[in-house]
């Protein structure tokens, strides 16, 4: 069963005013006029000119690049991985990858401007403005009409899904999207203002799962500008660890709320159908909180993972996180030991070598799977 967030809007304000706090310095806005950060002002969220380089997160404005939707007939992810590798060769995109359906996955592309590298640092999250603001609206099931400095662009919202697309002269209106993508005309619209777009976009990064992010780590061959990779790892880790003590207040708080009407359910007896009706519906619920809990201590893992190949200088070219199992590609002059070091992380349960390693220039290029302790235990 899905958790509903909008009960608890509260905690996502909370998150947002610890997101300004600890963060906003470094979570830019890309768009047509450079870049931006965020102020919280006594009259709400305000964006400033910021021309450094020295964001850690950046939301990219829709115009800046293209939103791909197609189903692949390819139920293995490395064979998919292939596939979008040689039909994105020489692309700077992300991937959303969905869980496989009737031997078949749901796979949604973004193309970024090859013009964004020269605003990058080296390493950075390079987020979608369209995902960023369908995670604000992700409890909702809605259309919106998004204006902005860039143009005008399209949104329709469902659940977990989601599509967007600017404004053309194919699509000159809500109307023709709506009929383009299939919305239905019940479907409430919105519209939402230059002004109205920045709260969405703050909360729609606190309510992005830390899992998603790592899908859109962007790493640059060269960069001009020299990072400090001690300020990135904690700046990272504070981003995560506020990020990870809100979600677990929320799924306490849940859990607690949730153990306390059962046990209230339970003295009921007058009314026997209804108490198991009840009771049913709320273990369901704290299964999925205990689910939501356990996935939470798997992506603490994967960062941990990711923060210990930076320190030991390897070289980082993709990072794929499904189905439990963390796959890195790069680069390392023993790929041998290093996969021995990992294995010896007691949060390790499996680390093996998911392809051939190949040496060149000095260097092992390798691609790693990584199953955690807990999944590993369940796997068996």
């Amino acid at each position: 069963m899905p958790i509903d967030f909008n009960s608890y809007r509260h905690l996502s304000r909370k998150a947002a005013a610890v997101l300004a706090k600890f963060g906003s310095a470094r979570v830019r806005f890309i768009g047509e006029r450079g870049q931006f950060s965020t102020r919280n002002m006594p009259d709400g969220w305000s964006l400033s000119p910021n021309p450094s380089t020295g964001g850690l997160l950046y939301v990219v404005e829709r115009h800046f690049y293209r939103e791909v939707e197609k189903v692949y007939p390819i139920e293995r992810l490395a064979d998919l991985k292939a596939v979008l590798a040689q039909q994105y060769a020489g692309e700077h995109c992300a991937h959303l990858i969905s869980e496989a359906t009737d031997h078949q996955r749901l796979v949604v592309t973004f193309v970024y401007q090859k013009s964004l590298q020269a605003q990058l640092p080296r390493i950075c999250l390079l987020l979608p403005e369209s995902l960023v603001i369908a995670a604000a609206y992700a409890a909702k099931h809605n259309k919106a009409v998004i204006n902005s400095e860039e143009g005008t662009w399209f949104l329709y919202v469902r659940g977990s899904k989601f599509s967007s697309q600017t404004a053309s002269p194919l699509c000159p209106d809500l109307d023709r999207f709506a009929m383009i993508h299939g919305v239905p005309e019940s479907i409430p619209q919105e519209l939402v203002s230059q002004t109205g777009k920045i709260p969405l976009l703050i909360e729609g990064l606190t309510k992005i799962p830390a899992e998603t992010y790592l899908n859109f780590l962007t790493v640059q061959a060269r960069s001009t500008v020299p990072l400090p990779w001690k300020l990135i790892g904690s700046v990272i880790f504070s981003l995560l660890l506020v990020y990870f003590s809100t979600v677990t207040l929320y799924l306490q708080f849940v859990q607690k709320n949730a153990e306390q009407r059962l046990e209230n359910v339970s003295k009921e007896t007058t009314l026997l159908l209804k108490t198991q009706r009840e009771q049913e519906q709320l273990v369901t619920k704290l299964n999925a909180v205990q689910r939501e809990l356990r996935q939470q201590k798997m992506s603490t893992r994967a960062w941990s993972i990711v923060f210990y190949l930076i320190e030991n200088e390897v070289k980082i070219s993709s990072l794929l996180w499904a189905e439990g199992q963390l796959t890195v590609q790069g680069a390392t002059p023993d790929a041998i030991n290093l996969l021995q070091k990992i294995a010896e992380q007691p949060y390790v349960g499996q680390a093996r070598f998911s392809e051939s390693t190949r040496r060149e220039r000095g260097l092992d290029n390798f691609s790693m799977a990584i199953v955690f302790a807990d999944e590993a235990k369940n796997a068996e």
